[in-house]
């Protein structure tokens, strides 16, 4: 039997040629998310052609909660984020712009929102 917490926010965010923007990203998450929940980032690198898969499998080294799948063509945005989505263990899934766009400050306010609105609250 694993005694492993259940993880309850999977975060996923889809990159393509992004490898400058990993692990500053990374480490936004974790500094918004840390101690507050179990929770697993999914990066879906979606066929990039720069240093994306090295900076994950470096980060992957430090990081057990990082997890990482791979499109070996780039099949866009949305497919990307369906992959990570349907691959996340999360009850709850939140996703980020790999570019850093999306301020992962504001994970916790969205989370407690959805925890708050219980089966009200879906999307």
């Amino acid at each position: 039997m694993s005694t492993e917490t259940p993880v309850a926010v999977s975060i996923v965010v889809p990159v393509r040629n992004e490898a400058g923007n990993i692990t500053p990203l990374i480490t936004e998450i974790a500094a918004a998310l840390d101690g507050l929940w179990p929770y697993e980032i999914i990066y879906v690198n979606d066929g990039s052609t720069d240093e994306t898969a090295q900076r994950l499998a470096e980060e992957m080294a430090r990081r057990p909660n990082l997890r990482v799948l791979r499109h070996e063509r780039s099949t866009g945005q949305s497919a990307a984020v369906r992959s990570g989505i349907r691959a996340a263990h999360g009850a709850m899934v939140a996703t980020l712009d790999g570019d850093g766009q999306n301020n992962p400050a504001f994970l916790p306010d969205l989370i407690a929102a959805l925890e708050k609105g219980g089966g009200r609250v879906g999307l």
